[in-house]
């Protein structure tokens, strides 16, 4: 969890409740070593206790806010889409590059360090 991020989105006035709940939560999950949290959106329904359409309707709500930015996500290993990444603006200290495409195939070492297992290919 990440209590900075949490702290930085308790913070975040004018939210409707979806929202609020939504920006919560994607701030439990926020890596501070990554940057970024990629809960899946069932996810973030189960946690909410939200329906998934009304986590997605929230999740558009705070990009037009401009306090979320979306990054898509696939797996390395075949074509199938991972989950989203999210990125805090105003928190997270880099945004990525609008359309860009990561691609997700290494895993978390002991010490939070990510660690690649594609020969450090990291975007598409």
């Amino acid at each position: 969890m990440g209590w900075e991020a949490r702290a930085w989105a308790a913070k975040q006035y004018g939210l409707k409740p979806r929202e609020k709940a939504v920006l919560m939560c994607i701030a439990d999950f926020h890596n501070a070593q990554a940057g970024y949290a990629w809960p899946s959106i069932s996810r973030i329904a189960l946690e909410t206790g939200y329906s998934v359409s009304s986590v997605k309707r929230a999740l558009v709500d705070l990009r037009l806010r401009g306090l979320l930015v979306v990054a898509k996500q696939r797996y390395f290993y075949h074509s199938g889409y991972n989950s989203n990444r999210y990125y805090l603006v105003g928190h997270s200290p880099d945004l990525p590059i609008p359309g860009k495409v990561y691609l997700n195939g290494g895993w978390f070492d002991s010490k939070g360090k990510w660690e690649p297992d594609f020969n450090g290919l990291g975007s598409i």
